[in-house]
């Protein structure tokens, strides 16, 4: 007997794939923000700035789960809400990849999340 292919498997790898290059990218962006000067204290906008890296980790975190449940659901409904705050700063600013890629990202983990095996 064979095991039965998971079929949510192709969006958990997309997911999964997305938000590594993600999180590698963002992290090394940040690295290299902090050696041309960045500020020494801390504020608001240091704070904005790690949002994206606890969304990525966040989604990479989840999409190693195998069943849908209300907790997996509520960490990606706060999580995306949270970190809505940078779009919406970028679309206020005329910078429109930021919001394109937010919605990309968002309905990639919603989808993946929906693909999962009901509980």
């Amino acid at each position: 007997m064979t095991a039965k292919a998971d079929p949510s498997s192709p969006m958990k790898l997309t997911v999964q794939m997305i938000n590594l290059m993600g999180f590698v990218f963002y992290a090394a962006l940040i690295g290299w923000l902090s050696t041309i000067g960045m500020p020494d204290k801390f504020h608001l906008s240091t704070a904005l700035m790690m949002l994206p890296l606890l969304y990525f980790l966040v989604c990479i975190i989840t999409s190693f789960t195998r069943h849908r449940s209300q907790s997996v659901l509520l960490t990606g409904i706060i999580t995306h809400t949270v970190v809505m705050v940078a779009p919406i700063a970028a679309l206020r600013a005329e910078s429109y990849w930021p919001a394109v890629l937010f919605v990309i990202f968002a309905a990639a983990w919603f989808t993946m999340y929906f693909n999962l095996a009901p509980t």
